[in-house]
């Protein structure tokens, strides 16, 4: 166990030298299957305070690839802490540089497979994850928390001097506190899966989450969108250079549905992230009555729609001139 910071202050004539020992004893005896479990609590707890307004759908904490639904919505994949990312763990060229981390690893892995099945949603994928070096002062401080955890729940039983289990819960608060800064520290890794055209292969782009939020999703959320890996609000001329650029070849018959044209956004990691749905229908309904060289039919598809509910949009997109060539 490292060596909890007041220790040096005492002497063997403390009257909380049993207590300490105890501590002690305690903490050298948790492994790291025990250590990472806590961490995954917390985290767990953390992300169930996660808001809508971040951009994610839903904020999960990840460990094998079957445990981050396929959804067409952007979700967020908080690493187990066993997937830890180090900036010098790369090869290829100093110019073109290729993550090589535990973390970059699994951020294919998810980015490619739901469970045994292949992945539908891929570009509906963002990670988080633990840096390699802030790590050991988590898990550090991790067991300091359950030590003292510990010996506060068992200072009678251990038969500990009278006042034991108070200054327990004291060095227990405070280490609860240190676990949950040191939790900020450590998780500031966002990956994202990157594909420069549909020829290239699959690859990781590693950016920095900040801000002075104290939540993970949020930070993470700021960054991105400010990285553009992110896309919250988009208008009709970008979809357009979309169709024109890199879908030109699905729609050669001169239209594409809604539907069709979501499930490429949310399947192909070379388009932009559209955070969901809602953010291409806006889009697509602020062309009505644009004077754009192509033409939307919009209407209402009432089918499995209730009075309590909204009606989804059923959208065709018709080339007026330029259609792509067959």
């Amino acid at each position: 166990m490292s060596p909890m910071p007041h220790l040096a202050r005492k002497s063997k004539s403390d009257p909380h030298t049993e207590l300490d020992r105890a501590a002690h004893e305690f903490a050298d005896q948790l492994g790291t299957e025990r250590l990472q479990a806590e961490i995954v609590r917390r985290l767990e707890e953390h992300c169930q305070a996660h808001e809508p307004h971040d951009g994610f759908h839903a904020v999960h904490v990840v460990d094998s690839t079957g445990g981050l639904p396929d959804v067409a919505e952007v979700q967020l994949a908080v690493l187990h802490p066993r997937h830890l990312h180090d900036p010098a763990e790369v090869h290829g060229s100093l110019a073109d540089p290729v993550p090589t981390s535990p973390a970059a690893e699994h951020t294919l892995r998810l980015t490619a497979a739901h469970g045994r099945r292949p992945r539908t949603h891929r570009n509906a994928v963002v990670v988080l994850a633990p840096d390699a070096h802030h790590y050991p002062m988590l898990e550090s401080s991790v067991r300091e928390y359950l030590a003292w955890s510990h010996v506060a729940a068992m200072a009678h039983p251990l038969g500990l001097p009278s006042g034991s289990a108070e200054q327990a819960r004291a060095w227990m608060s405070a280490a609860d506190d240190n676990v949950r800064a040191q939790l900020l520290e450590t998780y500031f890794w966002v990956l994202v899966p990157v594909q420069a055209d549909e020829e290239a292969p699959v690859g990781v782009r590693v950016l920095t989450a900040e801000g002075a939020t104290s939540s993970l999703a949020e930070r993470a959320g700021l960054t991105l969108r400010a990285e553009g890996e992110l896309v919250t609000a988009r208008d009709d001329h970008a979809i357009r250079r979309d169709l024109d650029g890199p879908l030109t070849t699905s729609w050669r018959a001169g239209h594409i549905s809604l539907g069709e044209l979501w499930e490429l956004y949310t399947s192909l990691t070379y388009l932009p992230r559209l955070s969901d749905r809602s953010v291409l229908e806006a889009a697509l309904a602020s062309a009505i009555g644009d004077e754009l060289d192509w033409q939307y039919q919009v209407s209402p598809w009432p089918t499995g729609t209730t009075s309590a509910s909204p009606p989804t949009w059923a959208c065709v997109c018709r080339a007026t001139t330029s259609r792509p060539s067959g």
